[in-house]
């Protein structure tokens, strides 16, 4: 653990260097506005000696302006390490913060729908200062780039309640602070994250976990209401879905010869009805109607393109 809480120290004395080109004290006081705390002048000095020999950056002290910055023609290279040292704090973060004897407590900020982390996320360097957000419940100041808009930048104030996992990409379910509307942002399109020092407020929070116990996927959680759907499915992949359940409500209600049927409480949301359809006709809709007539009418369009 010693090792790899350096690594994380080190890790972010790069960041915060290439973002603020803080003096000593400025960058001691990030550090533990981030939870990164007793770092004494003596430690950062230590820490920038080894950044120089274990990773060949040079981060120069500025005498007239009495600030630390990067050497112009090192930025570009620091990528490949802050994709080495990323992958091996995430996996540390996790591990810690799971199974440090606080479990109960700290696995209420990590919702995760399978079974294994996926370390590839480009935005997987947010996770542990977002990690240590939600469990110190301290307001976060984000930039964000929605889906599909390269250019167009948003800033949010918002409240960060978890960290939930859905097909290998990393979400942060929030609330913004003015309005208190919940918000499910992806990790890889946060461009900055910063703690601001400042509490979430006690009353008027979500629990997340209860509005995703009912939800496949990570879509619009609270406009629908869960219902029961039935599907039937061919007896050979019933077989599958008994080894790897779709969903925690996932129960059989009829087997017979050739086919298997099942039921979930759910809300039927875009991520479910996209599971349903990528199995082709493994899988039948039986329940609820409206439901089933969605689906008819998407394989129907789906036809069309095929004219």
């Amino acid at each position: 653990m010693a090792y790899f809480n350096v690594v994380k120290r080190q890790q972010r004395i790069i960041q915060l260097i290439r973002r603020y080109q803080p003096d000593l004290q400025e960058l001691i006081d990030l550090l533990a506005r981030e939870g990164i705390e007793n770092c004494s002048r003596r430690t950062i000095q230590r820490d920038l000696e080894d950044i120089r020999i274990r990773f060949g950056l040079n981060i120069v002290f500025n005498k007239q302006h009495r600030i630390y910055n990067l050497v112009e023609d090192q930025k570009q290279g620091i990528d490949a390490i802050y994709d080495f040292i990323d992958r091996a704090t995430v996996s540390e973060s996790i591990s810690k913060r799971l199974f440090d004897g606080k479990k109960a407590i700290n696995q209420q900020y990590i919702i995760t729908d399978s079974p294994l982390f996926d370390q590839s996320n480009s935005g997987i360097h947010h996770f542990d200062p977002l990690l240590f957000a939600c469990i110190e419940k301290q307001v976060v100041g984000l930039t964000y780039r929605p889906k599909y808009q390269r250019d167009n930048l948003k800033s949010y104030t918002v409240y960060p309640l978890a960290l939930k996992e859905f097909r290998h990409r990393w979400y942060l379910l929030c609330q913004e602070s003015d309005t208190l509307k919940f918000y499910t942002l992806a990790l890889d399109r946060i461009e900055d994250a910063e703690l601001t020092g400042k509490k979430l407020p006690k009353k008027g929070l979500i629990n997340p976990e209860k509005i995703y116990e009912s939800v496949y996927g990570i879509t619009n959680p609270d406009l629908q209401e869960p219902v029961f759907i039935s599907i039937r499915t061919t007896k050979s992949y019933s077989e599958y879905m008994k080894s790897i359940p779709w969903h925690s409500s996932q129960k059989i209600v009829a087997e017979l010869e050739n086919h298997t049927v099942f039921e979930f409480y759910l809300k039927p949301n875009f991520e479910f009805i996209q599971l349903i359809l990528m199995q082709g006709s493994d899988v039948c809709v039986l329940e609820p109607s409206f439901l089933r007539k969605s689906i008819q009418d998407t394989i129907k369009s789906m036809a069309e393109n095929y004219r």
